[in-house]
């Protein structure tokens, strides 16, 4: 089931009463981020004290919840407030790709760790992989970027490639078959297949793409 995902508000959770209040109230429907918390009236100390008091949870650095989210239980969803506090955090241009997108998409992921939130750039170099992050630069067509809530994630057809290209056999025939499942036309996969050319893992996408439509 595709993982509620929501408009994070511009304005920042309202300022608690009382300046020493202890505990941190959250009442941002997405995940709160530090600025916003430090312009609203909390202090660092404050956040850290919530924190080990499992008041609220750190969804990636400097990214809150409050620890009743019941999101935080089920993977998925708790993936997609990782990746929407990623998206809030970078810089303008990342777009949501690979599992990340397949989790925004709605699509059934198994198989693969969600510890990493994947975005891609439209680059040729500059990528990188860190703990919780991976980013990838590679061409990205007009046609390959939709919007979900607000947020620019990769399309069905190019989630399902580059899904496919990135992770082993299994969970990646998974994503592919969610996809056609949900709607997707196995004619845009297998154009995605192609437009995807000689990159890394396309040789073995192809292969999946047989199991996936047919």
């Amino acid at each position: 089931r595709a993982a509620a995902v929501h408009r994070r508000t511009t304005t920042g959770p309202s300022r608690r009463a009382g300046a020493h209040a202890a505990g941190v109230t959250l009442d941002l429907p997405g995940p709160a981020l530090r600025p916003d918390l430090l312009a609203a009236g909390y202090t660092d100390e404050e956040l850290r004290r919530a924190r080990r008091s499992g008041e609220v949870v750190a969804i990636r650095r400097g990214a809150y919840v409050p620890s009743t989210d019941d999101r935080l239980t089920d993977p998925a969803a708790r993936h997609a407030l990782a990746v929407r506090a990623a998206v809030a955090q970078l810089p303008a241009g990342a777009v949501v790709s690979h599992i990340s997108a397949a989790v925004l998409l709605g699509f059934r992921v198994w198989g693969v760790p969600l510890t990493r939130v994947h975005v891609t750039r439209n680059r040729d170099s500059g990528g990188r992989r860190g703990r919780r992050l991976h980013l990838h630069t590679t061409p990205l067509a007009e046609g390959d970027v939709v919007e979900i809530d607000g947020v620019p994630v990769t399309g069905p057809a190019r989630t399902v490639v580059d899904v496919a290209r990135a992770v082993p056999f299994a969970p990646g025939v998974v994503v592919a078959d969610a996809a056609l499942q949900a709607g997707l036309d196995p004619a845009q996969l297998r154009e995605a297949v192609e437009r995807a050319g000689r990159r890394p893992g396309n040789a073995r996408a192809r292969r999946r793409m047989h199991l996936g439509d047919g």
